[in-house]
């Protein structure tokens, strides 16, 4: 995947990508380092189905703690959602 972005960079100037996927695609790009922004929009209802998909599924585990993150901003929606948004924070990135 690194080198998937990197071609991205190199070829067609992107600088930043948005996925919205499932838990295992998230885990795998957040454990390979890819990620420097998590957001999340909090809706105002509790999911009905307990099988729900995960929202984060890492691969293994990145460190006895978790992935640390920074909260940057918090917006409160007009349908009573709340958006947050956080920085990752991983050793590797600046």
């Amino acid at each position: 995947m690194p080198a998937a972005l990197e071609l991205l960079q190199a070829r067609y100037g992107v600088q930043s990508m948005r996925t919205d996927c499932g838990g295992h695609l998230n885990g795998s790009l957040l454990a390979a380092g890819l990620v420097d922004e998590v957001a999340v929009i909090i809706n105002p209802a509790l999911a009905a189905n307990p099988e729900s998909q995960s929202f984060v599924t890492l691969p293994h585990a990145v460190s006895a703690v978790g992935l640390p993150l920074r909260l940057r901003e918090v917006d409160r929606l007009n349908d009573g959602a709340v958006w947050l948004r956080y920085d990752v924070r991983q050793s590797h990135h600046s």
